[in-house]
């Protein structure tokens, strides 16, 4: 499959906002970190948005955007369904005391969550993470062996975590949060399962019959492959051991590092994903399939 640029913009912007604010809850929780929970929601939000449109772009017409919607046991439209719930209760955390009047609006209410703050909040980190897994099952298309797995939700959620915790560690360094160590540790050590979990998906996609298995040594692969390596890999490991030994972290190369892997892996993953027709009886319906 070519790669689908509109898809790859949203892919990152949707796991980058809605996985930091998974995150950054789960900071505040654990670890008393004192984030701003509301400015979090609403950068997340924001880029929410920015990635629901280019998802929306891609669908091209707007009766494929209403198509989506018309079947409940489909999992495009239970994507389509969870979209504005996990948008809407981001909005009400990031909602939650803001003083309009700052904005000009005086004839608006601070609106106070009150005693279901903690359920509101809950309930977006709830309708994120489950907006994340139904993307995942929208592209397990039988079609396409290197999608048809169980691989590509784990790999999608821990990408999710990962590239999450690199955005909420950005966004606690940037406003001044103390104490980021702990963020910092689980920022590594999500985005090491992550690349332990893609080159398991690398090792399945190499097996596959009917002439779609991926060598990623081939040149339609390797740039994006290698470039996943080193903003992935390399990179977040010589900041990893700057930290461990000097005490030196930098907060900028961390993030970018693995947000533009994200983005490297999900193009890798486009290619990936070649068609084949069913039931091929002949060697040459093999070389057709390309």
């Amino acid at each position: 499959m070519k790669i689908q640029f509109p898809l790859i913009f949203s892919t990152v912007a949707q796991r980058i906002s809605l996985g930091m604010y998974v995150i950054s809850l789960f900071c505040i929780k654990m670890w008393g970190l004192e984030i701003h929970l509301p400015l979090v929601a609403i950068i997340a939000l924001g880029f929410y948005v920015m990635g629901i449109l280019a998802s929306s772009a891609h669908l091209g017409r707007p009766t494929r955007l209403i198509n989506s919607f018309a079947n409940p046991s489909s999992h495009l439209t239970q994507e389509a369904i969870l979209s504005p719930l996990a948008g809407f209760f981001l909005f009400l955390v990031a909602i939650n005391g803001f003083d309009f009047s700052k904005l000009g609006l005086d004839f608006l209410p601070i609106i106070q969550l009150g005693s279901m703050q903690t359920m509101v909040e809950m309930l977006a980190a709830f309708f994120c993470i489950l907006f994340c897994i139904s993307t995942a099952l929208v592209y397990q298309l039988f079609a396409r062996p290197a999608w048809k797995t169980r691989m590509v939700s784990i790999n999608f959620f821990i990408s999710f975590l990962a590239v999450g915790s690199a955005g909420a560690y950005a966004l606690a360094s940037l406003t001044d949060v103390q104490g980021l160590q702990n963020l910092f540790n689980l920022c590594i050590a999500l985005q090491f399962i992550n690349v332990i979990a893609n080159i398991c998906y690398t090792i399945y996609v190499s097996r596959l019959s009917y002439g779609v298995a991926v060598n990623v040594f081939n040149d339609e692969f390797a740039g994006l492959y290698k470039t996943w390596i080193a903003t992935g890999a390399i990179v977040p490991a010589i900041l990893f051991c700057l930290s461990a030994f000097y005490g030196i972290n930098s907060w900028v190369l961390l993030a970018g590092s693995i947000i533009c892997s994200l983005a490297a892996w999900q193009a890798f993953f486009f290619l990936c994903g070649k068609q084949i027709k069913f039931f091929p009886q002949y060697k040459q319906d093999l070389k057709t399939i390309f």
